[in-house]
């Protein structure tokens, strides 16, 4: 069953093509911020602190809106939900100002089809592309009539680019939003509570019995050594949905382990916060095992009901997720990427001189799913982070 957000939202109401979205936000910040004049940008100004959190306000306000959650549902598994999502907040991470995030939503106007979420992503490119120009020729940087046939125009739309998604750019980390308040007031750190960790050994020991080895999945809850963001959002509201990655991991043993028998159940049970089945799962698998004693079986079904209740909230309208934006200053390595930071430069690698191949390529090179993790082994502070809630989408 799906639960509504009854939030307000100054977006239920159509958004007219080419417009700046108005909210209340806005107009109570226009002092700071000028977002009325679609031809400018936040990343005019560097993305910092309450820039950052005016932003991530009205890009939660935008995706928990009524119009995005029928775009969203329009999607029948919710892998392809994800990524709309994702991509969704991957294109305001450009034009800030939301610009003609309709027509872009418009993409995607066909979820119900099989693959549109992937046929979408060939409009993507050419779409990016003639936004970008169009806000160069409101600001009166490029001529009305520009077909960017010459390098200097061409540069222009790579300098927009670059100052949005690279200068001004943003890093994305999805967390469970259980985790909220204390990163709000502390961080992310890399110092996670693992009070839990005695209990997690004592677990991963019984499995051993019946020979699995790593029941909370590759991921060694031990180790504190690194703090994942990245550069794309696309996947980033997956992750989100299944953190903590480890006990996700665990609540799907049974259809990992025992697929043939489990077929039929449902691979969310845990993002749909239906304990009732998960532990109903995990009963049907623990007796196929008589490695595992009756007191045993009652002690990972207990494991598995605490920390259900440590992850999820009880009341099912409760956001189960949230993604954290930090500016990417100091984060990212920008030394790479500015090898393709003019056209000029872009032809001598890839030789070929055309926006369309440029857009492609630069787009794969920074959401590249090798190359757009990034581990850090430092923590980042509450001051450096926006924080917003995502829509349940199960």
């Amino acid at each position: 069953m799906t639960v509504e957000n009854n939030k307000p939202s100054e977006y239920t109401k159509p958004i007219t093509p080419g417009k700046v979205i108005k909210s209340e936000t806005r107009e109570r910040v226009s002092h700071t911020l000028d977002l009325e004049d679609v031809g400018q940008s936040i990343a005019v100004k560097d993305l910092q602190n309450n820039d950052m959190n005016i932003f991530a306000k009205e890009l939660e306000e935008l995706i928990n809106s009524p119009q995005v959650k029928e775009q969203i549902f329009k999607f029948k598994t919710p892998y392809e939900r994800e990524q709309f999502l994702g991509e969704l907040i991957n294109y305001t991470a450009l034009h800030k100002d939301f610009y003609k995030i309709d027509d872009f939503m418009k993409l995607y106007a066909n979820g119900e089809q099989e693959n549109s979420i992937y046929a979408a992503k060939y409009q993507k490119n050419d779409f990016i592309l003639q936004t970008v120009k169009e806000k160069l020729i409101k600001n009166n940087e490029l001529n009305p009539n520009s077909k960017l046939s010459s390098n200097s125009e061409k540069n222009k739309v790579i300098k927009y680019i670059f100052d949005n998604l690279i200068d001004n750019g943003i890093v994305f980390h999805g967390f469970n939003n259980k985790f909220k308040e204390s990163i709000k007031e502390n961080g992310l750190s890399l110092k996670r509570n693992m009070h839990e960790s005695d209990s997690r050994q004592r677990i991963q020991d019984l499995f051993l019995k019946i020979g699995i080895e790593m029941p909370f999945g590759a991921l060694n809850f031990r180790d504190n050594s690194k703090l994942y963001v990245s550069n794309s959002a696309k996947v980033t509201p997956q992750y989100a949905n299944a953190s903590p990655e480890w006990f996700s991991t665990f609540v799907s043993l049974p259809k990992k382990y025992e697929s043939d028998d489990f077929m039929n159940s449902d691979p969310y049970v845990y993002q749909k916060n239906d304990l009732t089945n998960a532990k109903n799962d995990m009963v049907k698998f623990l007796a196929k095992y008589d490695q595992i004693t009756d007191g045993e079986r009652l002690e990972i079904l207990d494991f598995l009901e605490q920390n259900w209740k440590d992850f999820r909230h009880e009341d099912s309208s409760s956001p189960i997720s949230s993604i954290a934006l930090i500016n990417s200053d100091g984060i990212v390595n920008k030394e790479g990427i500015k090898q393709i930071d003019s056209i000029e430069k872009f032809e001598n690698l890839f030789g070929v001189n055309d926006m369309g191949n440029y857009i492609k390529q630069f787009l794969n090179i920074i959401y590249d799913p090798n190359a757009s993790d990034i581990a850090l082994e430092k923590d980042i502070s509450s001051e450096k982070i926006a924080i917003l809630d995502m829509p349940n989408m199960y």
